[in-house]
This record gives structure tokens, C-alpha cells and sequence, in this order.
């Protein structure tokens, strides 16, 4: 008898912040149930609130439309932990949960989930910039493009516009479409996603009436998109950003020099999962919300990136083309 194969044995040598962002990727069934029952709670309590004010007046309405509008952002952040399977230790609840919260962000999970999957594999990348991601052009091809690409891409990038219209319309409109090269499942999964989003739609207009669903459904919607948007844009849009060619891209880099880490206040942080944390969350996806604040403050490592309070957010809008060595506004 011929001896069998031979047994040849790879050693694999993790880097050092794989090793030790692993401890901290360990959800927590328990924990995470009970934020997704709170969420969903203080969502459904903001919403009766604001349909009970139009009592007393609009203008109470739509002062509580911002706490139900920020547990709508909560919302979507637990939804963006299912699709990175960071929340349950079992992929069937992750899909079944994420699922369902993709009802309520209008989005759908399977489509949504490998977009976003996508993003993380690319961010940074000059050469693989995604239809989806918030436009980025050099300063070359901005001064290569048309008038009508430059005023475009202009408006586009202005924030009164940005988070408006633009962050409304993408959750609305764009998430309803047929992502390009959709697999047969992502094709079922938006279509369903958007029949269940007319069937709540449908429900609520026959309990309040469409004039009372509008007052309440328009100005919270809104708002969380608005929300949304900033977070996206404020994690990965400013003046330090890191952006190569292809062949120079860095994972590692592009999670620690690409992505910042917002300082929030502690009800805003809570409110949105700690996901300001976003170099940690780049590094390691796989990473609880519950476990990002320890994961980077026990790792000193992890403290020398790009650090914003929430005033100086407001410094990234300026943050427009790239001009090869950083993020520059563009003159008028």
C-alpha cells in the first residue's frame, strides 16, 4: 500500500490587534435581547406620544418627533449589527432580528448587509469608491469633470441638501431599487422589505388617518435619516481621511486613519450603541456595541486616532475633494 498524503501544517500569525480585538468579540445573547426590547419599547412610547400630543398642539408634536427620530437611529444601529453578526452568537437570530429592524429603517437586511460588508473592504480605496458611499472625487477629477458634474457634485456634498432631501430619498427611494449585481436572495429580501413597509404604512394610515400618520411619520423620518447620514459622514469625511490608490490600500490603515472616533455626549452615545468608537468597529465588525468602548480604551494603541467632539464635527463639511495629501474645501 501507497503511504497517504502528506499532512502539510500552515502557520497563520494573526497581527497583534487581531489578537487582541478577539476578546472583545463575544456577544452577549442576553444583553443584546434586552436592548433590542428597550429600543423598540421607547420607539413605539415616542410614537404614541407624538400621536397623543396633536391634542394639545404641533408644535409638542414636534418636539418629541427628535427623542423618537434618535431611538429610530438606535434602531438602525442594532439593525447594522445584525448584519455584521456582532449582536448574537447565532446567525439565524441575527437574520431573523435584523430582518424585521430592517422594516423600520427601510432597508433591507441581506442587501443593506453586503453593501456595508462591502464598504469596510473598501473604505479609503481610490480605486474602489461605491456607488453608495457619500461621493469623494480628487481635486484633479473634480477639475476634469463638467460644469454640470461639478455643480452636481457641489450640491450633493452641501449639508442643507445632504442631510435633507439627499439622506430622505436615499432610505425611501434608493433602498427600494435592485442594487447592481444582487444576488437572487438580496432580490426576495428587498422585495419583501418593501411589501412589509407598505403593509405597516397601510396599517398606521387606516388607525390615525393620513393627515395624522403624515404629521407624525414625516418630520421623525427625517430626522433619523438626517442622523444617519451625519454619523456616516462625520466617521469617514474629514480632513486627515485616508485615502490611497489600490495598490497602497492598508485594511489596518484605513480602519485607524480613515475613520475617526466622535466624543459624544453620554446620552448620544448611548443612544447611538457607541458606534462614534468607529475605528474599533472597523478593525474588528464583529465587535458587540456593549464591548467598543472598552476594546479602545483598554488598548492605548488604539487612542491615537483622529478624535472629534461633537463641535468639532462640524469642521468636516468643509472636508469636500481630495487633494492627494487631505480633504480640502472646495472655492467658490
Amino acid at each position: 500500500m501507497g503511504e497517504g498524503p502528506e499532512t502539510v501544517t500552515v502557520e497563520v500569525h494573526l497581527p497583534a490587534w487581531k489578537i487582541t480585538l478577539d476578546r472583545y468579540a463575544r456577544p452577549d445573547d442576553a444583553h443584546s435581547a434586552r436592548q433590542v426590547v428597550v429600543t423598540l419599547g421607547l420607539y413605539a412610547l415616542g410614537l404614541v406620544a407624538c400621536w397623543w400630543s396633536l391634542r394639545a398642539g404641533y408644535w409638542l408634536t414636534l418636539l418629541l418627533t427628535a427623542p423618537t427620530a434618535l431611538m429610530q437611529v438606535r434602531v438602525f444601529t442594532l439593525f447594522h449589527e445584525c448584519t455584521h453578526g456582532s449582536l448574537f452568537t447565532r446567525k439565524r437570530h441575527s437574520e431573523l432580528v435584523g430582518t424585521l429592524l430592517g422594516v423600520l429603517c427601510y432597508s433591507s437586511y441581506r442587501q443593506w448587509g453586503r453593501r456595508h460588508a462591502l464598504h469596510h473592504a473598501t473604505s479609503g480605496d481610490l480605486d474602489r469608491r461605491g456607488w453608495w458611499e457619500i461621493p469623494t472625487r480628487t481635486i484633479d477629477e473634480f477639475r476634469a469633470s463638467s460644469r454640470r458634474e461639478r455643480m452636481t457634485y457641489r450640491a450633493v456634498r452641501t449639508p442643507a441638501l445632504l442631510f435633507s432631501l439627499i439622506a430622505l430619498a436615499f432610505f425611501l427611494a434608493v433602498e427600494r431599487l435592485q442594487a447592481p449585481g444582487a444576488r437572487r436572495r438580496e432580490r426576495i429580501d428587498v422585495w419583501g422589505t418593501t411589501a412589509a413597509i407598505a403593509g405597516v404604512v397601510a396599517a398606521a394610515i387606516a388607525l390615525l388617518g393620513p393627515v395624522a400618520f403624515l404629521a407624525i411619520w414625516l418630520p421623525v423620518s427625517a430626522l433619523a435619516a438626517a442622523g444617519g447620514f451625519w454619523l456616516f459622514y462625520v466617521q469617514h469625511q474629514f480632513e486627515d481621511a485616508y485615502w490611497v490608490p489600490g495598490a497602497e490600500w492598508s485594511f489596518y490603515d484605513a480602519a485607524m486613519r480613515g475613520s475617526t472616533f466622535v466624543r459624544l455626549p453620554r446620552i448620544l452615545e448611548w443612544a447611538t450603541l457607541c458606534i462614534g468608537y468607529h475605528h474599533v468597529h472597523h478593525l474588528h465588525p464583529r465587535i458587540p456595541n456593549y464591548r467598543l468602548a472598552a476594546a479602545h480604551w483598554e488598548n492605548p494603541p488604539f487612542h491615537g486616532v483622529t478624535t472629534l467632539t461633537l463641535r468639532q464635527t462640524l469642521a468636516t463639511f468643509r472636508a469636500q475633494v481630495w487633494t492627494g495629501t487631505r480633504m480640502a474645501q472646495l472655492k467658490r
